[in-house]
């Protein structure tokens, strides 16, 4: 269904519901035409988008913070592609503050580990198995001692059942 908005038409002179078309090029969003006589009628404003979240106002910088809080490494060692991220312990959407206090400092690669242990390991695995028995399974299958340490530290903070 086209947009409409209820525009007065200089040239046909009365009150008529224009048709909104949005723009693929150009500064301006959308335009209004007139249905009867396609005059332009004006430009249309671009919709705010409520869902979309604003940028975060607790940048590493601004808390002070020079390295990864998970892995440790100091900004300066992070490769080309790798840069300090603030990441929400509890997320915003799940009513989490947004406070210095739940938010964590990390690199790229560690932030992208986060959220790959918050969705699958804490969202899928915890149906299945309790932190003990995740262990005991990582030891029996020789996962490496510092990528064990990274997830203990995960489990930790991020409140992994102790118990199925």
């Amino acid at each position: 269904m086209e947009e409409t908005e209820l525009k007065f038409c200089p040239e046909c002179g009365c009150d008529v519901f224009a048709i909104k078309q949005i723009l693929l090029s150009g500064p301006h969003y959308s335009s209004f035409r007139c249905p009867d006589c396609n005059k332009f009628l004006g430009f249309g404003k671009k919709p705010v988008n409520e869902g979309k979240r604003g940028k975060n106002k607790h940048s590493p910088k601004s808390l002070g913070i020079d390295h990864c809080q998970m892995c440790l490494r100091p900004s300066d060692r992070l490769g080309t592609r790798g840069v300090l991220e603030a990441h929400h312990v509890q997320e915003i959407q799940e009513d989490g503050p947004d406070i210095p206090g739940n938010i964590w400092v990390v690199c790229t690669s560690c932030h992208q580990l986060i959220h790959h242990q918050r969705t699958y390991l804490n969202r899928h695995l915890s149906n299945y198995y309790s932190a003990k028995e995740l262990q005991d399974d990582m030891e029996k299958y020789n996962i490496p001692a510092e990528t064990q340490a990274v997830m203990r530290r995960l489990f930790d903070k991020y409140d992994y059942p102790s118990e199925a």
